[in-house]
């Protein structure tokens, strides 16, 4: 548990540090300052991206690596490999990637239902949330969600499966595949969601109608 909540924090506290702008973004549609971003000579997605960047995030960056670092030396140190740190950079990276995809289709969301962020907020804080917990204590309809729908699966708990040298119970592993080859392949899972979360925002900046403010 110690290793799934600590990946999940490395790569929720990058994805929120990145894509606050998209997070916040509800506020200013029901204000009306949303409508100025529209008429700069700007691309959108760019300047809401840049529009806020909390650096402060860092802290728990720092919580998550010490509790990753935790759960290899206690009870007992397990050796660090090669093949150890090139799956775990990849899992905080690829987990970084989901979760921003994620403030993204947020953003998308607000834009839509002006007071839809507590809805969006299941997914992103309740995602991480979800996250920091093995797959197969929930039940399969949640597990096929966190697989192909949100796919916090890739996040960590594959990559952790990989790391650990387990062996997942029946009926996690999609198509027999095994952990690291599940790990590997995440960040074309990260990247595939993050380009239809774009796909999403592009359309509702399209379909975007203002709050009359």
């Amino acid at each position: 548990v110690a290793l799934l909540w600590g990946m999940s924090q490395m790569s929720f506290a990058i994805a929120e540090a990145f894509g606050h702008g998209f997070e916040g973004l509800a506020p200013q549609v029901r204000s009306g300052e949303f409508d100025q971003v529209l008429v700069r000579p700007l691309p959108v997605f760019f300047q809401v991206f840049a529009s806020d960047f909390q650096a402060q995030r860092i802290g728990r960056f720092l919580q998550g690596a010490m509790a990753v670092w935790y759960s290899r030396s206690s009870p007992a140190p397990i050796p660090w490999h090669a093949s150890d740190w090139t799956i775990l950079t990849f899992a905080v990276i690829t987990g970084s990637v989901i979760f921003f995809a994620t403030f993204v289709l947020g953003g998308a969301w607000a834009l839509r239902v002006v007071d839809g962020q507590e809805f969006m907020n299941t997914f992103t804080y309740g995602g991480t949330t979800l996250a920091s917990y093995p797959l197969d204590l929930f039940s399969d309809p949640i597990r096929r969600a966190a697989t192909w729908i949100l796919p916090l699966a890739f996040v960590n708990y594959f990559p952790a499966l990989a790391l650990l040298g387990r062996v997942a119970p029946d009926g996690i592993l999609p198509f027999g595949l095994t952990p690291i080859t599940l790990a590997l392949s995440a960040p074309i899972v990260a990247l595939v969601y993050l380009g239809i979360a774009v796909v999403v925002w592009d359309r509702s900046v399209m379909r975007y109608q203002g709050t009359g403010t």
